[in-house]
């Protein structure tokens, strides 16, 4: 499965950011890093910020997106980890980003 959203491709094409209610910056980051990176599923390389994180699960369940993966390796990893699990969101378990231009181990993250 080829990681593709049509309202943050269309936003990109317009050289644009997209907008609204349930817009997550950190998402829309997150989905360019991983589609030039050429992921599959939407990793979270760069911090996310605890007020944010309960924008960035409403953001994944609108697109749709029930899996993901974080592969920041902050100190405050364990927090962050702990607010999504506020927000629905549980730990499956470590994996890797698994491609050749981006390998890093990452957690993998599925909303209920």
């Amino acid at each position: 499965m080829k990681l593709f959203i049509e309202e943050y491709e269309d936003a990109i094409a317009a050289g644009k950011n997209p907008s609204g209610e349930d817009f997550s910056f950190q998402t829309f980051s997150a989905y360019e890093d991983s589609k030039d990176a050429g992921l599959d599923r939407l990793n979270f390389r760069d911090i996310i910020w605890d007020k944010d994180i309960s924008k960035v699960v409403a953001s994944l369940k609108k697109f749709g997106i029930l899996e993901f993966t974080i592969s920041n390796q902050s100190s405050g990893i364990l927090e962050t980890l702990a607010g999504f699990e506020r927000n629905g969101v549980i730990l499956l378990g470590l994996t890797r980003t698994g491609n050749r231009h981006l390998d890093s181990p990452a957690f993998l993250m599925k909303i209920i």
